[in-house]
């Protein structure tokens, strides 16, 4: 995932599925 350039749309999905991880746990 170590990109040079990532787009805006590759960091919203990043934080979208670490969002959606961390909801997972805490239920």
């Amino acid at each position: 995932m170590n990109k040079v350039n990532p787009s805006q749309q590759e960091i919203a999905m990043t934080s979208n599925q670490e969002q959606l991880t961390a909801a997972a746990y805490q239920q």
